[in-house]
């Protein structure tokens, strides 16, 4: 499969495979495998810290104190949390984790933000390339490498919610 199908692949269906190499790597090959594929695809440690983890409303209430980070102020406020994985490279994603189904909304009238619940909080997401590594059968400390794409939530987003027109939804059924 070549790399322009594997990338059409990737967005029409959400997942794409393709083989790095047909034969099996020794752990010294596999990962200087890693590290190049790290290096061109411009994979870097993430520098992951522990959030705590928080509510909506507790969120809302410290923002008021001390606002901070941007995905602690955004209308869709957020924190991320760590997904790892010793069978791909990069090991570590840090992914994004929506705090609220609502909205945090500020009206003129009124004096303390709120969630508002007449909008949704959405993960918006993008597609990175990884390198998977699957056993070899009947060869030990032995891998096949295969890149696929990975879907992954970066952050979170206020959206006006979806609305199905009640007698489309009778219809449907």
């Amino acid at each position: 499969m070549t790399s322009r199908a594997c990338v059409i692949q990737a967005f029409v269906l959400g997942a794409c495979t393709a083989m790095v190499a047909a034969r099996c790597l020794s752990a010294g090959q596999l990962k200087v495998r890693a590290d190049r594929f790290q290096a061109r695809h411009q994979v870097h440690a993430l520098n992951y810290t522990q959030q705590r983890e928080l509510t909506c409303a507790q969120l809302v209430e410290q923002a008021q104190q001390q606002p901070q980070h941007l995905y602690t102020r955004a209308l869709s406020p957020w924190t991320y949390r760590l997904n790892r994985d010793e069978r791909r490279f990069p090991r570590d994603i840090s992914e994004a984790r929506c705090l609220c189904s609502g909205c945090i909304l500020h009206r003129a009238h009124e004096d303390r933000p709120h969630e508002e619940h007449g909008y949704n909080s959405v993960p918006v997401y993008t597609h990175m390339l990884v390198l998977s590594k699957t056993p070899c059968a009947g060869q030990p400390n032995k891998y096949r490498l295969t890149k696929r794409m990975l879907r992954v939530p970066v952050a979170c987003t206020c959206v006006v919610p979806k609305y199905i027109d009640e007698q489309r939804k009778t219809d449907l059924v």
